[in-house]
């Protein structure tokens, strides 16, 4: 979580833990909750939620060309889509 957190930062999608918690959808306290409570199993509603912010801050960096964005946005929601297709095919 804090890799994709850091990810998430140093590609400039987010400023602060606060703004990667509304990208999963969740409470502004949620991602600093979830580390400190060493959460190991996110919930697929979060997994999915991450999954179309991401869809759709690709689309915003499409559009003004960040590159970078792009690649670490594709990255992630190929790793994210096999996690969340794991879980509703089992």
């Amino acid at each position: 979580m804090n890799e994709i957190y850091e990810q998430c930062r140093d590609a400039g999608l987010i400023r602060s833990q606060r703004e990667f918690s509304g990208m999963w959808g969740r409470a502004e306290s949620w991602f600093s909750s979830t580390v400190s409570r060493q959460e190991r199993r996110i919930s697929t509603e979060a997994l999915l939620s991450f999954y179309f912010s991401l869809a759709d801050v690709q689309f915003s960096a499409d559009s003004v060309n960040g590159q970078k964005q792009v690649a670490v946005i594709g990255k992630m929601r190929e790793e994210l889509w096999k996690e969340i297709s794991s879980r509703v095919r089992h």
